[in-house]
């Protein structure tokens, strides 16, 4: 007995640490350490592990009390420690994780990846990390935060510069514009361009932008954006809508005159075309509306006042 406490309390450098998978160091992680005579569970804990690229050491003293007090009595235990294995996240495994994040098509070149050691574990660059740079720094690279997913709870972050481009259609204005001035097709030109792939951005064609008008004055040369022009509402002022109306169990169905421009989902004024009454209506097409339940029926006068 006194030679096994001896050994016990011998304080010596590990040959080498034990490798830790998850938060805790558990019993199946102390056996290249620690003799304890009894059976002791693998899924005992001894304590916490350590955080990636951090070496926890733990004297031979504390494995022999903490082996006591999970039933051994002659423990012999010598000094270890505890680390995770870790290693450097390759292009590989940043490029793959990348793709999944960006459209089809998308052309990545990754500059400079972190090359801090992290553990094993699954590789993830979101899309939401992704910092789009403005317009006019889209072609410079830019930084990309990612992460190593390596245990249910524990992340490593890791980082990227890259440079990103996608094959897109641009219409430029070939004359100038004035505000407020309908755009005609021979006025802008569409060309296929590379560029950044941000996430507001479509495709566009001269189709978007022919019979629209300008929003504001527009040089030759600019490179248009639905933000441009104005867009067109599905029902303008004075246009004839058919309205629809529940009363009780029955529909009453009659047209009435839009008393202001909208779209598609917004309430509009509308006067009855027969008598001339006037309602407030869901617009559900471009020439449909309904009446909103607990307002003003079509044909009827409101409350007196």
């Amino acid at each position: 007995m006194i030679t096994a406490l001896l050994l016990s309390v011998v304080l010596g450098a590990p040959e080498s640490c034990a490798i830790v998978d998850g938060s805790r160091i558990e019993m199946r992680h102390l056996r290249s350490f620690l003799q304890t005579g009894v059976e002791i569970p693998n899924e005992s804990v001894f304590g916490a592990a350590p955080q990636p690229g951090v070496r926890r050491t733990v004297s031979a003293g504390e494995l022999v009390r903490w082996a006591k007090a999970h039933g051994a009595e002659n423990p012999v235990a010598r000094d270890a420690c505890f680390e995770w294995a870790t290693r450097q996240v390759t292009e590989n495994e940043a490029t793959e994780a990348m793709q999944a994040s960006l459209e089809l098509g998308t052309e990545l070149k990754i500059l400079e990846l972190s090359r801090f050691n992290v553990p094993a574990g699954k590789v993830y660059f979101p899309r939401a990390s992704l910092r789009e740079p403005s317009l006019i720094l889209q072609g410079q690279p830019i930084i990309w935060f990612g992460y190593v997913q390596y245990s249910q709870n524990q992340r490593a972050k890791i980082w990227a510069k890259v440079i990103l481009s996608v094959s897109s259609s641009k219409v430029t204005t070939l004359s100038d514009v004035k505000a407020g001035e309908t755009i005609k097709s021979e006025q802008i030109s569409q060309d296929k361009i590379k560029g950044f792939p941000y996430l507001r951005q479509r495709d566009l064609t001269t189709a978007d932008f022919v019979g629209k008008t300008a929003r504001r004055s527009l040089r030759s040369g600019t490179v248009l954006t639905d933000s441009d022009v104005v867009v067109d509402p599905d029902v303008k002022k004075g246009d004839v809508v058919e309205v629809e109306a529940r009363i009780g169990q029955g529909v009453l169905r009659t047209q009435a005159v839009a008393e202001a421009s909208g779209r598609i989902g917004e309430r509009i004024l509308l006067r009855n075309a027969e008598s001339g009454k006037v309602m407030r209506a869901t617009l559900v097409s471009g020439n449909k509306a309904v009446v909103i339940p607990g307002l003003m029926p079509v044909g009827t006068k409101g409350p007196n006042r």
